[in-house]
């Protein structure tokens, strides 16, 4: 979810979050393909993704007429891309749920207003910002460079070099498989 409460009582005014704009445009510039899947009407939805200035960004938008196990899917179908090529963002449990039914990596963003929700499903992180949110998929992506990296080597090394050399090869693979768990991403 991309939008906060300002004020809860009496009126309910939403406005973006802190970090969206940046992290939606610096996610556009790398091309990664976008989605919204809220509980809002399809009507009301669009209205406010227009209003906040961010219905550009997403060009596959599904409201409240489609779960979210099912939009998730959807987008999955649509866009080509596998469960573990997609990161899902959510403020709520049942949000993580639907990515976790759909084997997605999930993000669980903190509210305070609902402190304890979020890991009633475990996502795989739980961060408080959109900087944070940035911080984790760039984590992901270094994570999926580095293990092509060590796939690419232990191919390279089992094909060209003597038994000698290999065990020198694998201390050095062994220590950059440790840089790569470090991440803890699945």
């Amino acid at each position: 979810n991309l939008c906060y409460e300002e004020r809860i009582v009496p009126v309910k005014k939403m406005g973006l979050m802190p970090g969206v704009l940046d992290l939606l445009n610096w996610l556009r510039s790398r091309e990664n393909v976008l989605f919204v899947a809220s509980g809002v009407p399809d009507n009301k939805l669009l209205e406010e993704l227009e209003r906040l200035g961010i219905k550009k960004f997403f060009p596959n938008i599904w409201g409240g007429n489609v779960l979210k196990e099912k939009a998730i899917a959807l987008f999955l179908l649509e866009s080509g891309l596998k469960p573990n090529e997609v990161v899902y963002v959510a403020d709520a449990a049942f949000d993580i749920a639907a990515g976790k039914s759909n084997k997605v990596f999930s993000i669980g963003v903190f509210s305070p207003t609902r402190p304890f929700e979020l890991q009633k499903e475990k996502p795989d992180f739980v961060v408080k910002s959109m900087e944070e949110v940035r911080a984790v998929i760039e984590g992901i992506e270094k994570r999926k460079i580095a293990k092509r990296v060590v796939r690419n080597f232990n191919e390279k090394i089992l094909s060209e070099v003597s038994p000698t050399e290999f065990n020198t090869f694998k201390e050095v693979i062994n220590k950059v498989q440790l840089v790569v768990d470090q991440y803890k991403i699945p």
